[in-house]
């Protein structure tokens, strides 16, 4: 949100927005004035098709009549996943062993990998709990 008077707008401050990749998008008012009192959003939205696991640099310029270009950076750190949830030993299935890696991380035994993580948080609320045994458990029983 730019606003005025705020780190980048001024009186009658003319805004113009940039951005530097084709992952990152932009929507808004791109260029106008921002006057007194007012605000303008923009909104942005990374579209990682075609993208490979990795770091992402890229930036958005913002160009004014009323002093120096700024430039925000955007950096972007990207995991991609191919698996299964709840296979955490990555053997193509869900059974016992997933559950006791799954065990060994909530008693801090061992620390999970990036990929061990995401497939531990099989209910994907952004924890490795009992919950997830639960439900692991639950698919090895049939009941989900």
């Amino acid at each position: 949100q730019v606003t005025y008077n705020n780190n980048y707008a001024h009186s009658e401050l003319k805004l113009v927005f940039e951005k530097s990749a084709s992952w990152l998008t932009l929507d808004g008012q791109m260029q106008g004035q921002v006057f007194s009192g007012n605000s303008v959003n923009i909104d942005y939205s990374v579209n990682t098709d075609g993208l490979i696991a990795g770091n992402y640099s890229a930036y958005v310029t913002i160009t004014s009549n009323a002093g120096p270009v700024q430039v925000i950076p955007v950096n972007l750190f990207l995991d991609i996943f191919e698996g299964m949830l709840g296979d955490t030993n990555e053997d193509g299935l869900l059974n016992v062993t997933d559950i006791i890696v799954v065990i060994s991380f909530i008693l801090n035994n061992a620390e999970p990998t990036a990929y061990e993580e995401w497939a531990s948080d099989i209910n994907d609320d952004g924890l490795i709990n009992v919950i997830d045994i639960v439900v692991m458990v639950d698919i090895i029983l049939g009941n989900f």
